[in-house]
């Protein structure tokens, strides 16, 4: 079965004290569910990093509001982003944009018990 989690990545783009904050936003089978909290992710990002009593400081708001205006998809919002994520996120002093959502997509078998045998394995260990 296949799962996706959306990855939320935050850096703080300071050359003395660089860091970096992951955050797992949803993990889930449904991959509708997934493409569309990304696209809702980098929607609010984009809208507190840039936008200010109604006005914008981001050269990227005509061609964001060109994509909003044809009612796009999520996928299309997240293609959007992550091909221009670098430019709209421009690091100063860090290599990697200081902002990012991923989806990272597993394969999962179901399980429905604890392993015994892991379990008779621990029981034999020595203290």
């Amino acid at each position: 079965m296949a799962t996706y989690t959306v990855i939320q990545t935050s850096h703080v783009d300071d050359y003395k004290r660089p860091s970096t904050d992951t955050t797992a936003l949803i993990t889930t089978s449904n991959y509708d569910e997934a493409i569309t909290v990304a696209a809702n992710t980098w929607l609010e990002e984009f809208q507190n990093d840039f936008v200010y009593d109604n006005d914008c400081d981001s050269p990227f708001i005509e061609d964001l509001k060109d994509l909003l205006s044809g009612e796009p998809t999520a996928e299309t919002i997240v293609e959007f982003f992550e091909e221009k994520h670098h430019q709209i996120w421009e690091p100063e002093f860090i290599y990697e944009p200081w902002f990012s959502v991923s989806i990272q997509q597993s394969e999962l078998e179901s399980t429905t018990a604890l392993n015994s045998q892991l379990i008779d394995d621990l029981m034999l260990v020595n203290h």
